[in-house]
Protein backbone atom coordinates (compact mmCIF):
# COMPACT_ATOMS: atom_id res chain seq x y z
CA UNK A 1 0.00 0.00 0.00
CA UNK A 2 1.31 3.39 -0.51
CA UNK A 3 -0.34 6.64 -0.21
CA UNK A 4 0.21 9.27 -3.20
CA UNK A 5 -0.32 12.88 -3.79
CA UNK A 6 -3.55 13.87 -5.52
CA UNK A 7 -4.71 16.85 -7.38
CA UNK A 8 -7.21 19.50 -8.03
CA UNK A 9 -7.88 17.58 -11.81
CA UNK A 10 -7.67 13.65 -9.93
CA UNK A 11 -10.03 14.36 -7.30
CA UNK A 12 -12.53 15.32 -9.68
CA UNK A 13 -12.07 12.84 -11.67
CA UNK A 14 -12.45 10.11 -8.75
CA UNK A 15 -15.48 12.28 -7.29
CA UNK A 16 -17.06 11.49 -10.55
CA UNK A 17 -16.30 8.11 -11.98
CA UNK A 18 -16.75 6.81 -8.31
CA UNK A 19 -19.96 8.77 -7.78
CA UNK A 20 -18.24 9.64 -3.75
CA UNK A 21 -20.79 10.29 -1.34
CA UNK A 22 -19.04 12.66 1.07
CA UNK A 23 -19.69 16.37 0.26
CA UNK A 24 -16.67 17.42 2.67
CA UNK A 25 -14.52 16.38 -0.22
CA UNK A 26 -15.55 19.82 -1.65
CA UNK A 27 -13.69 21.59 1.01
CA UNK A 28 -10.73 19.55 1.12
CA UNK A 29 -7.43 21.19 -0.59
CA UNK A 30 -6.09 18.47 -3.17
CA UNK A 31 -2.84 19.10 -1.22
CA UNK A 32 -4.68 17.33 2.04
CA UNK A 33 -5.93 14.23 0.19
CA UNK A 34 -3.69 11.31 -0.50
CA UNK A 35 -5.15 9.02 -3.40
CA UNK A 36 -4.25 4.78 -2.02
CA UNK A 37 -2.56 2.78 -4.10
CA UNK A 38 -2.76 -0.92 -3.85
CA UNK A 39 -1.19 -3.58 -6.22
CA UNK A 40 -0.61 -1.02 -8.47
CA UNK A 41 -4.39 0.61 -8.19
CA UNK A 42 -5.79 3.73 -7.25
CA UNK A 43 -8.64 2.28 -4.02
CA UNK A 44 -9.73 5.25 -2.25
CA UNK A 45 -8.92 8.71 -1.10
CA UNK A 46 -7.81 9.60 2.57
CA UNK A 47 -7.44 13.01 4.05
CA UNK A 48 -6.31 13.65 7.37
CA UNK A 49 -4.42 15.87 9.71
CA UNK A 50 -1.70 16.37 12.67
CA UNK A 51 -1.78 17.02 15.86
CA UNK A 52 -5.62 18.41 16.52
CA UNK A 53 -5.76 16.02 19.59
CA UNK A 54 -2.28 16.32 20.39
CA UNK A 55 1.00 15.71 20.02
CA UNK A 56 0.91 12.34 18.78
CA UNK A 57 -2.63 12.33 16.96
CA UNK A 58 -3.96 12.21 13.59
CA UNK A 59 -7.49 13.19 12.83
CA UNK A 60 -8.87 11.74 9.44
CA UNK A 61 -11.21 14.16 7.80
CA UNK A 62 -12.18 11.97 4.95
CA UNK A 63 -12.14 8.68 3.90
CA UNK A 64 -13.82 7.09 1.20
CA UNK A 65 -12.84 3.21 -0.94
CA UNK A 66 -14.45 3.21 -4.25
CA UNK A 67 -15.65 -0.39 -4.26
CA UNK A 68 -17.05 -1.24 -0.85
CA UNK A 69 -17.91 -4.38 0.82
CA UNK A 70 -14.56 -6.31 -0.51
CA UNK A 71 -12.63 -5.59 2.27
CA UNK A 72 -10.93 -2.99 1.04
CA UNK A 73 -11.26 -0.48 3.78
CA UNK A 74 -10.32 -2.64 6.50
CA UNK A 75 -7.05 -4.07 5.40
CA UNK A 76 -6.37 0.06 4.70
CA UNK A 77 -7.53 0.94 7.96
CA UNK A 78 -5.17 -2.25 9.18
CA UNK A 79 -2.26 -0.69 7.81
CA UNK A 80 -2.73 2.52 8.56
CA UNK A 81 -3.31 2.04 12.11
CA UNK A 82 0.35 -0.02 11.99
CA UNK A 83 2.37 2.72 10.30
CA UNK A 84 1.39 5.23 12.83
CA UNK A 85 3.10 3.85 15.53
CA UNK A 86 1.26 4.37 18.66
CA UNK A 87 -0.64 7.55 17.44
CA UNK A 88 -3.91 7.87 18.40
CA UNK A 89 -6.23 8.66 15.21
CA UNK A 90 -9.83 10.66 15.39
CA UNK A 91 -12.69 10.99 13.11
CA UNK A 92 -16.22 11.68 13.28
CA UNK A 93 -18.27 8.91 11.29
CA UNK A 94 -21.03 9.92 9.09
CA UNK A 95 -23.63 7.70 9.21
CA UNK A 96 -24.31 4.65 11.22
CA UNK A 97 -22.88 2.34 8.63
CA UNK A 98 -19.70 4.35 9.02
CA UNK A 99 -19.91 4.02 12.86
CA UNK A 100 -20.10 0.67 12.71
CA UNK A 101 -17.14 -0.13 10.44
CA UNK A 102 -14.31 1.89 12.30
CA UNK A 103 -16.08 0.08 15.76
CA UNK A 104 -15.42 -3.43 13.89
CA UNK A 105 -11.59 -1.62 12.91
CA UNK A 106 -11.26 -1.17 16.85
CA UNK A 107 -12.24 2.67 16.87
CA UNK A 108 -13.56 3.31 20.39
CA UNK A 109 -15.95 6.22 20.85
CA UNK A 110 -15.19 9.65 23.21
CA UNK A 111 -16.97 12.78 24.09
CA UNK A 112 -14.62 15.14 22.04
CA UNK A 113 -15.35 17.34 24.64
CA UNK A 114 -18.31 19.58 23.59
CA UNK A 115 -20.38 16.63 23.90
CA UNK A 116 -19.88 14.94 20.40
CA UNK A 117 -18.82 11.50 20.03
CA UNK A 118 -15.74 11.02 18.63
CA UNK A 119 -14.05 7.99 17.48
CA UNK A 120 -10.56 7.13 18.27
CA UNK A 121 -7.57 4.40 17.90
CA UNK A 122 -5.03 3.63 20.28
CA UNK A 123 -3.17 0.69 20.69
Amino acid sequence: MRLLDCTKEELKIYKEKFDLKLGTWDMAEPEDISMIEIDGEIVALIEFSNGMYGENSVQIDNFEVFNKGRGIGSKIVEELTKDLDGAKVYLYPYSKKSDAFWKKCKFEVFDDGTGTPILCYQE
